[in-house]
């Protein structure tokens, strides 16, 4: 299960980017349903497609998401005065945790710890600004 989702999520150089907004929910509904396509209207797989779905339970995709990933903020995770920060200035990632990321491709790998690294660093600049209210030069 955990090499069927780390494909899902990690065939495709960009399929991180657009699947990191997402939540934990959304996340597990489209793998499942990357990982179990439904069947055309009209073809006989109405029963091999409900027990293979019964088979791959959303339990079982979310506990292996949880297992592979951990969704970050690189954005504002609160803003002065207190309150909840805005959609607008925060950043959702999913990142593959450290001890799954050699599961990745060597080219998919680097890139992806480029990104984080990149990530990290603007959320490191951002966030005395924000809290400490330092001016921008």
């Amino acid at each position: 299960m955990q090499f069927a989702i780390q494909y899902s999520l990690g065939n495709s150089p960009h399929c991180f980017h657009i699947l990191s907004d997402k939540t934990l929910s959304a996340l597990v509904k489209h793998v499942h349903r990357e990982l179990l396509p439904t069947q055309e209207d009209g073809e006989d797989g109405d029963a091999s497609s409900s027990s293979a779905s019964s088979a791959l339970s959303l339990n079982v995709v979310e506990a292996a998401i949880k297992a592979i990933v951990a969704r970050h903020n690189y954005g504002l995770d609160g803003i002065p005065g207190g309150g909840k920060p805005p959609a607008a200035v925060c950043v959702w990632r999913w990142e593959v945790k450290e001890q799954h990321r050699d599961w990745l491709p060597k080219i998919a790998r680097a890139k992806a710890e480029i990104r984080l690294a990149e990530r990290a660093q603007v959320s490191s600049v951002i966030h005395p600004i924000v809290h400490q209210g330092i001016e921008i030069a």
